[in-house]
């Protein structure tokens, strides 16, 4: 009972980091493709907004550093307890750091 016990905690956790590695993947492809649209502005109006909007995606940017970091630490603990599936929670941990390198070299 107790390795039955163990093995749905684990199960658990690793629903709980799939879910967390979604969220961040689906968040970044959203933010690559408001990066990289071809949007020209027309007039200093526009020109404004433009650079508005590009502020705001910098600050969304720089406010999911948290949420990233919370994500990585916590498949990294996963893995250092030995869990049943470190092979793949490691393979999505890297998965997740070029993702977000691609983000910020798109952005830089």
């Amino acid at each position: 009972a107790k390795t039955r016990k163990a093995t749905l905690d684990q199960s658990y956790d690793l629903q709980r980091f799939l879910n967390d590695f979604r969220n961040s993947l689906s968040w970044i492809s959203d933010m690559k493709a408001l990066i990289s649209a071809d949007e020209l502005a027309r007039d200093v109006a526009g020109s404004e907004s433009l650079l508005q909007r590009h502020e705001e995606h910098k600050g969304e940017i720089d406010a999911r550093q948290d949420s990233f970091r919370t994500v990585t630490e916590f498949g990294d603990s996963l893995i250092d307890t030995k869990h049943y599936a470190s092979e793949d929670i490691q393979a999505k941990l890297d998965a997740l750091a070029a993702e977000r390198a691609t983000l910020q070299e798109l952005w830089d």
